[in-house]
């Protein structure tokens, strides 16, 4: 049995047997999701999961979020609209919420006192259903790595938050005294969930950071992916400053990525003055540049050679999904211009406690397919759903419809049209489609306009943007939006752009 699984006391005790008859298996891979499945097993469950890196992802959503990326990275990085997930690696394909099917199971023993009759009580301690490696292959380009130190090693695990002085008192206490003797005691309240671990799998068996780091380089090392950067955010605590930790969490780093491909604190001084602009991200990679690593805790000068504090990357803030108001905006609007907008959301549940430990059956509201195409129009640079399959991966494609772009040429292949009804992009389907195309007003945009407030004009057939305009296609989904709500203004069913350089990314 391994250390660290109230299951695994309890199959030791007998309790399990006595209660479900032997191991407990379930099936952890979601109806509308194909895959090669897989079985990860502990001492006392068995989960069905899709193996690492086989969730197929239709070639249109693939090809869109690519696209998203390529349009992107011609804007300042603090306005890149990234698609992100929420605790990225707290995943069931590597075990974590392997026991939530057992610990369910006993939950229905308790219904009757902790719920109203009728009610459906279930534990999932798990973030996300597949591998880092899906995440990406879904369109995923800010990953978020829940760090800490656990059993003597820097770890995947969801812990963190709480905060009890009186404890930890006790705890620095014990250590000043452990020291004299020789030992060190590397544990404080912040690590509650850790070690012993809240997400239904034995703390020894949660995953190294190390190997988290490696599945991300073996991604961006794919032919297919050389073009793509990333964002890896450390989500970890201050006591890896306590505890002397952080030269091992910047050799994580160092270890996996080469130092020319990691662009660097060092390097973003170099590069212009503090208040300057950030590069966009097509200069970051047209410099070599692959990824950068933001942490959510300030460590000072012992990971300024590698690692961004949160704090001085964009504003960077992380409005709730309760505060976005996607008819109005106002959510997103009332922070300054240039800001970086993360917002995760959360869908784990302890039984009738949600993610916030509130006594409420449920998390509302949540980043899904209802919810993400709004919030992406509002300005959130990046949502951070939990719980990512293809499906809402779509929700949050805001260029091409599905189908397209087509995979045989039609004749006039570098123009397509926004259309009036949904907002997404089409080309012509046929030769003969290609007139009608052609006769769309064309979408020009307004140079002098700003980014959180974009403008556009529409020419009439067969005219040219004037000058202070310029065609093209719309950027980042506010800018689609500002064009979507000028063609309904008027009377066509959509509007005509050039997409020559974009169209088969």
């Amino acid at each position: 049995m391994r250390t660290g699984s109230l299951a695994g006391v309890l199959a030791a005790s007998g309790l399990f047997g006595g209660l479900f008859g032997g191991l407990f298996e379930r099936e952890g891979i979601p109806e509308s999701v194909h895959c090669h499945p897989e079985l990860w097993c502990d001492d006392v469950a068995c989960t069905r999961v899709c193996g690492r890196g086989t969730v197929i992802v239709p070639e249109w959503i693939d090809s869109a979020h690519r696209l998203q990326h390529l349009l992107s990275s011609s804007l300042p990085l603090c306005r890149a609209s990234l698609l992100g997930s929420h605790n990225s690696a707290i995943t069931l394909a590597d075990g974590y919420g392997n026991q939530d099917g057992f610990f369910s199971g006993l939950l229905k023993y308790a219904t009757e006192w902790l719920a109203p009759e009728g009610t459906e009580l279930k534990i999932r301690t798990n973030d996300q259903y597949f591998s880092l490696t899906d995440q990406l292959n879904m369109g995923v380009r800010m990953v978020e790595l829940d760090t800490h130190y656990v059993l003597g090693e820097l770890r995947i695990a969801h812990c963190g938050g709480l905060h009890l002085d009186a404890l930890n008192k006790l705890v620095e206490a014990l250590n000043y005294v452990a020291k004299t003797l020789g030992f060190d005691v590397r544990w404080d309240t912040e690590t509650v969930g850790c070690n012993p671990s809240l997400s239904s799998i034995p703390a020894a068996s949660q995953r190294l950071l190390r190997d988290a780091l490696g599945e991300i380089k073996a991604w961006m090392d794919e032919a297919r992916n050389v073009r793509e950067f990333l964002i890896v955010y450390l989500d970890d605590e201050p006591d890896l400053l306590d505890w002397g930790v952080v030269p091992e969490l910047v050799a994580a780093v160092r270890d996996a990525f080469p130092d020319d491909r990691v662009f660097k604190p060092p390097d973003r001084a170099a590069a212009a003055s503090p208040d300057a602009g950030w590069p966009t991200m097509g200069e970051l990679l047209d410099a070599g540049f692959r990824v950068m690593f933001v942490s959510s805790s300030d460590y000072g000068t012992e990971m300024e050679p590698y690692v961004f504090a949160r704090g001085a990357v964009c504003n960077w803030q992380e409005p709730s999904l309760a505060d976005i108001d996607a008819s109005s905006c106002a959510g997103t609007a009332r922070f300054p211009d240039g800001t970086l907008l993360r917002t995760p959301s959360c869908e784990i549940q302890y039984g009738p406690l949600n993610c916030d430990f509130a006594m409420r059956n449920e998390n509302s509201p949540v980043l899904d397919e209802a919810s993400l195409p709004g919030v992406l129009a509002c300005g959130l640079n990046v949502p951070a759903p939990d719980l990512l399959t293809p499906q809402r991966a779509a929700a949050a494609v805001w260029t091409w419809a599905p189908g397209y772009p087509p995979s045989h040429p039609t004749g006039c292949d570098d123009v397509a049209y926004v259309a009036a009804s949904d907002g997404r992009w089409r080309t012509a389907t046929s030769g003969a489609s290609c007139a009608d195309l052609v006769r769309l007003p064309l979408a020009c945009r307004v140079l002098e306009s700003p980014l959180s407030r974009p403008s556009w004009l529409l020419v009439e057939s067969p005219g040219v943007c004037p000058n202070g305009t310029v065609g093209g296609p719309p950027r980042y989904p506010r800018e689609n939006l500002a064009l979507v709500t000028k063609v309904r203004s008027g009377s066509h069913h959509g509007a005509r752009i050039h997409v020559s350089h974009v169209s088969h990314v």
